[in-house]
């Protein structure tokens, strides 16, 4: 059975950090750039200045222009001790949580968020780096799904959100999650997609300058419906989404170029050109590859189990030219792009200009190690 999730207002500013991209104007720059970001839930929130990163309770910054990995506390002699609803209530430490919820945290140029979900609703709290005291901005009547990736772009932020209920007459909490959006520029929220108790899983795989790219499963445990493994392409201006690739047992999608798309067969990557042509552009060596999205290509991690070492491909989106890079295992492949910057995952987290990485250099600029 199919829903629709009403919108409602909230003056909320979330996520989000500002980077240098594609889209709009902005102060203080002379030529055309955008609000772009992406979060991992996982690893944590990357911006093109640096790392935003929770260390048990407490909140810590990677500095790319310094390489200094510091706490977010202006106190001093602050033992930086985190928040306990025993021991320490109210904290002295700026950079500390006060919660001890389910907690996302997130930055926007010079102010920090909160997100505390109670799974009935999700209060985002704000406060500046600086500053001491965490203020509420809203509270919205759903809660969000902790295991995919937040984007953000042209001042919207995109997450997959959940929404529990009651079944009548039972005890059990049924869970149905849709793909939501909030408004940085007015603060108004709402959906995407249907509120469906049988959509299983959400997936945003990438956002370009014109549209939103996800993928959409149903519950094992339902009827197979007609869109069943479908990725959509959402336009932005319009919000509407069509299905432009059908996942099968060994097929997945990579990415999309004008109408160009390319997807993988077997590890295999294939383009398919708006005549419907379909070419293998390279004979891949594992049926899994991690495929990341650069504004002017496609960069592809194989994984070699044997010699414990990575092959890195580049294709061009322009030329067609592809490039390949071998690397050893502890140098790790490419787990993000952001902005201009690549994020290697090898024995630590450490961040490359795209530029760099694709010449074979080792000029990083910052490394994190992952907490």
């Amino acid at each position: 059975m199919r829903r629709t999730f009403l919108r409602g207002k909230c003056m909320l500013l979330l996520l989000s950090v500002l980077l240098t991209g594609c889209g709009k104007p902005t102060a203080g720059s002379a030529r055309e750039s955008e609000r772009f970001t992406a979060r991992s839930i996982v690893l944590g929130c990357y911006s093109e200045s640096g790392i935003l990163y929770e260390k048990d309770g407490i909140l810590c910054f990677v500095d790319y222009a310094t390489g200094e990995d510091v706490v977010l506390c202006t106190k001093p002699n602050c033992a930086h001790i985190p928040y306990s609803a025993v021991n320490n209530p109210d904290p002295y430490c700026d950079a500390a949580l006060p919660w001890d919820a389910f907690i996302e945290t997130m930055i926007y140029g010079d102010k920090l968020y909160a997100l505390v979900t109670n799974f009935d609703s999700t209060f985002v709290y704000e406060k500046g780096v600086s500053e001491s005291e965490w203020k509420k901005l809203a509270e919205i009547p759903y809660s969000y799904y902790q295991t995919v990736k937040w984007i953000a772009c042209n001042d919207q932020i995109y997450y997959v959100a959940n929404q529990y209920e009651r079944q009548e007459g039972t005890l059990e909490l049924e869970n149905a999650i849709f793909l939501a959006y909030v408004d940085l520029t007015d603060g108004t929220y709402g959906s995407f997609t249907d509120f469906d108790e049988d959509i299983g899983t959400i997936i945003i795989l990438y956002v370009d300058e014109k549209n939103l790219y996800y993928e959409m499963d149903y519950k094992l445990d339902v009827a197979v419906p007609e869109d069943k493994g479908w990725v959509y392409r959402m336009d932005l201006d319009t919000r509407e989404s069509e299905p432009v690739f059908r996942v099968e047992e060994n097929k997945r999608f990579a990415a999309m170029y004008g109408e160009d798309l390319y997807y993988f067969e077997n590890g295999d990557l294939h383009r398919v050109d708006d005549g419907g042509t379909d070419t293998c552009i390279y004979r891949g060596t594992e049926i899994y590859p991690d495929a990341e999205i650069a504004s002017s290509g496609i960069i592809v991690s194989y994984y070699d189990k044997d010699t414990g070492d990575y092959t890195i491909i580049y294709v061009d989106y322009e030329s067609g030219m592809i490039q390949e890079i071998e690397r050893p295992k502890s140098e790790g492949p490419i787990v993000d792009i952001v902005g201009e910057n690549a994020l290697v995952f090898g024995d630590v987290m450490q961040v490359i200009r795209l530029t760099d990485f694709l010449a074979g250099k080792d000029n990083y600029i910052a490394q994190h190690e992952i907490p």
